[in-house]
């Protein structure tokens, strides 16, 4: 195997909910557990398995490289 080309640096996939529910406490005590896991350490033993740094808030723009490859591969799929 060699590497052909390397890609540009991608946002890992989110993690997300829609618009209509994301002031729902329960939506908001998820994100919390998420973004607190790397101060607990139950949680950091997860992010170990995991291989992540821990979990943040973000601009959604953050992802738009992922959508348009998924674009792309549905236009030439």
């Amino acid at each position: 195997t060699r590497i052909v080309r390397k890609s540009e640096w991608l946002g890992f996939p989110p993690i997300a909910s829609p618009k209509s529910v994301s002031n729902d406490r329960r939506v908001k005590a998820l994100q919390q557990a998420l973004i607190s896991m790397k101060d607990d350490a139950e949680g950091r033993k997860v992010l170990a398995l995991l291989r992540l740094d821990g979990f943040v808030a973000t601009d959604p723009s953050l992802f738009d490289a992922i959508a348009a490859k998924v674009e792309t591969v549905r236009q030439f799929g």
